[in-house]
């Protein structure tokens, strides 16, 4: 199958997977909301997803490597849409157990959705042996795209038509997203030669794989580092540009926006352009996540007025794009350096490692802005970003890795 007609139906899938994704996770949460009227039970239904991350992670670096990765991602669309069908059948008499069955529902949901990334994320080198980095570049400008458009979708629809009805369009895109994968070719996975010695992988041999490999530990702190950033950035922004700099609800919506909007630009510069990072520029990129933030710090500074909002924007504009641009040249530089055989167990448990960091971070600048409300906390956490990528380039970078 030609290269071109594989990366159209592989564009498509991704696209009809992660929209559908989006759109009921969202869903999902409001009808929670909206049938219970508690503010906890839209809290949990919201917590489920990092608790899926964080418990299923591990499990899917197994599953990924020992079993043919096109058969791991059909079973789990299938799965994903066989249990949501069942789900929505019995919707009307489920009676006190609605969200229970609801919040199990999102788990399965989740952990399908961590499968088919798991097992795409290590497929792609076997699809594309050349320009990875665009190909990522494509899938991610997919993913952040439908990850602006799935709420507002989501938000319309839940306004329009029943909640049934938004389950029913998961459903259908799922089928979808089987049809259109199950017409890409995949050749022999080598992988499954050695089933039995990677049955025997764990997570003490996997965590000592990472520390061992410079170019897997670098990334894994670095991306710890830029989850600090994150943190103080996602805590940090809505709480002194609304309760301490007096900015309205509407303008922080604009400023997060923009968020989305540099991850989306990030990687449509990616993907059509020629650029090709190497392991340094692609450390540079942290730092620039680390600059940005210490930049928004310092607008966040000044008072309210129009080229201080302006410049707000520029910022966190630079962040989201910054981190995407980040992300897509460690995730192509680690598909060409770790076996394949291996990938889902590193990914996975690099994943996990990550993950599990950014709740951390958030409950910790929640406790530090409550109790100072500085904007200075900002530069404090760009500055380890930077301080993090400095580190590591003046340690030594090996081009040829």
């Amino acid at each position: 199958m030609k290269v071109n007609i594989v990366l159209a139906r592989l564009l498509a899938f991704s696209f009809f997977n992660d929209i559908g994704s989006s759109i009921f996770a969202f869903a999902v949460n409001l009808y929670i909301l909206q049938v219970t009227g508690s503010a906890l039970a839209f809290s949990t239904g919201m917590v489920i997803i990092p608790i899926a991350n964080i418990v299923f992670f591990p499990i899917s670096g197994y599953i990924v490597d020992n079993f043919a990765k096109k058969k791991v991602i059909m079973v789990s669309l299938a799965l994903a849409a066989g249990s949501l069908s069942l789900t929505l059948l019995f919707l009307a008499s489920l009676g006190k157990a609605l969200i229970w069955v609801l919040l199990v529902q999102l788990f399965i949901l989740r952990m399908c959705d961590i499968l088919v990334q798991s097992a795409l994320m290590t497929l792609i080198p076997q699809l594309f042996e050349r320009d990875l980095q665009r190909i990522n570049a494509l899938l991610q400008a997919v993913m952040r795209f439908t990850g602006v458009i799935g709420p507002i979708v989501a938000g319309i629809l839940f306004y329009l038509v029943p909640f049934v009805n938004i389950g029913i369009l998961e459903v259908s895109f799922d089928f979808l997203a089987l049809l259109l994968f199950g017409g890409i070719e995949v050749k022999s996975e080598k992988q499954l030669a050695s089933r039995s010695k990677n049955s025997k992988t764990h997570l003490g041999k996997v965590l000592r794989y990472i520390s061992q490999e410079k170019l897997v530990s670098s990334y894994l702190i670095l991306c710890i580092f830029s989850n600090l950033v994150l943190a103080s950035f996602q805590i940090g922004a809505p709480f002194l540009m609304l309760h301490v700099l007096g900015y309205t609800s509407i303008e922080y919506g604009i400023v997060e926006a923009f968020f989305a909007i540099g991850a989306v630009l990030g990687s449509i510069v990616l993907a059509f352009t020629k650029i090709k990072l190497t392991v340094k520029n692609s450390y540079q990129t942290f730092g620039m996540i680390g600059l940005g933030t210490i930049c928004l710090g310092l607008v966040l500074a000044f008072p309210k007025n129009f080229v201080t909002f302006l410049l707000i924007m520029t910022a966190v504009l630079a962040i989201g794009t910054s981190m995407i641009i980040s992300n897509i040249a460690m995730v192509t530089l680690l598909q060409q350096q770790i076996k394949q055989a291996v990938q889902g167990h590193i990914f996975t448990a690099f994943d996990t490692l990550v993950t599990a960091s950014l709740p951390i971070f958030s409950l910790l600048f929640g406790g530090v802005f409550q109790n100072f409300a500085g904007w200075w906390i900002l530069l404090i956490s760009g500055s380890l970003m930077l301080l993090a990528v400095l580190g590591i380039l003046s340690s030594g970078i090996n081009e040829n890795l």
